[in-house]
């Protein structure tokens, strides 16, 4: 995205990749099992709400399809499975107390960056909630939420990152729940082709580069293979969790290093699992059982394929389908797993992590407002730090063209 910008201002790009394919944690490949094609990485959006991406959506004239509504609801909550109401009855003003806090913190913020004046929340999820007192199963209800989105425990992730989520919804908590059902009709990859095709820079594959210099009105990149690539200016499309493969000189700003060193909390597992005995149209979600979100996509040939997300490494192994069965079992009794695919992202060199969270403190102490700057002719990319959509495919596409402005701004 940024690469595309520049050049149409008029400038000569290159794009050096490390991987050997473009989209970073934008991933569709065949699923293992099936050959249906599938995605491992970001996938789902709200063409409504997310306006970064439906600009380029619009653009391009990719068609978006809305998923098929959930028919059956399952909670696990206060260690019950439950059909239809997350909570007890008797629990009923509590859960209402919990939606009245939540909608009463996010109206103080305002959808995108600079966020600011808002350091009580800028505390761990976890911390923020436990103050409410809530009942148990209000409770956990919302931790299994922050957990899911957040990828992490919810103590790792700052209730401030969530929060600014709800705020670009329209201040919507709801829309969290049934907002995120579009998707790109033939897959990811047709958005990242057509972003190549119209970059009209020079791209190199399974190039990484190890060290990026400033000196005297210049950048110099020093690739892997020792090759060094001259220009006036760069953008460094990293996630925060792969920062620290490309060592700076000068160094970086001191609190994107030491956000580099800390990573961002995001670690979740997103599981494929081909399944019988599941009923179409299941979605469900919980805290205690391995998975804290679990939804039908689709039948095949009379399994259900289905979409997880889990962060705890130790409550499930994606590679293990006995280990991926008894977590769906959690949620549908009686399921008999058939395949399991996933791409893991914590481990990918690239990305060391999913999607982008922020820790707590993070916007308090100015972090995400020093990713987001220019430092001397670098500009930082990534949609862990967007200025709009941060985490998200429209945070990726606010990022590029957050960094392109930025650098015009050296031209002059």
């Amino acid at each position: 995205m940024a690469a595309r910008e520049l050049t149409r201002a008029g400038l000569a790009v290159t794009i050096l990749e490390a991987r050997e394919r473009l989209g970073g944690r934008l991933l569709r490949r065949p699923f293992g099992a099936t050959g249906t094609p599938t995605e491992f990485g970001g996938a789902w959006f709200s063409i409504v709400d997310m306006e970064p991406l439906a600009r380029e959506v619009e653009r391009y004239g990719l068609g978006v399809t809305k998923d098929s509504p959930a028919r059956i609801h399952r909670w696990f909550t206060a260690g019950t499975l439950r059909d239809g109401a997350p909570v007890p009855l008797q629990d009923g003003r509590g859960f209402e107390r919990a939606l009245y806090e939540v909608g009463m913190a996010v109206r103080r913020l305002k959808p995108g960056l600079p966020l600011s004046s808002v350091d009580d929340l800028d505390v761990s999820a976890g911390r923020w909630l436990a103050a409410l007192g809530l009942p148990r199963a209000t409770h956990e209800f919302l931790l299994a939420w922050a957990a899911m989105y957040g990828g992490c425990d919810p103590d790792e992730v700052a209730f401030l990152s969530l929060a600014s989520d709800i705020a670009a919804f329209g201040y919507s908590a709801y829309a969290m729940f049934d907002g995120i059902s579009d998707h790109l009709t033939h897959g990811t990859n047709e958005l990242v082709e057509r972003l190549a095709d119209d970059t009209q820079a020079e791209i190199r594959l399974g190039t990484p580069v190890r060290r990026l210099q400033q000196s005297h009105g210049s950048v110099s990149a020093t690739a892997d293979d020792g090759s060094i690539y001259e220009a006036g200016s760069a953008v460094l499309a990293l996630p925060i969790n792969a920062l620290h493969r490309v060592a700076l000189d000068p160094p970086p700003e001191s609190r994107i290093a030491r956000a580099t060193a800390a990573a961002q909390p995001c670690r979740s597992m997103k599981i494929w699992a081909l399944a019988e005995n599941v009923p179409g149209g299941l979605l469900a979600a919980g805290w205690g059982p391995p998975l804290q979100w679990l939804g039908g996509v689709e039948e095949v040939d009379g399994a259900q394929l289905l979409v997880g997300f889990a962060h705890d490494r130790s409550a499930i192994d994606p590679d293990d389908a006995d280990s991926v069965q008894a977590a769906i079992e959690c949620y549908a009794p009686g399921a008999r797993v058939l395949a399991v695919d996933w791409h893991d992202w914590n481990d990918d060199p690239w990305s060391n992590g999913a999607w982008g969270m922020w820790r707590p403190g993070w916007v308090s102490d100015g972090t995400v407002s020093a990713l987001g700057s220019r430092h001397g002719r670098v500009a930082y990319a990534s949609s862990d730090y967007a200025p709009e959509w941060p985490g998200w495919i429209a945070g990726a596409v606010s990022a590029g063209h957050h960094a392109a402005r930025l650098l015009l701004e050296i031209q002059g």
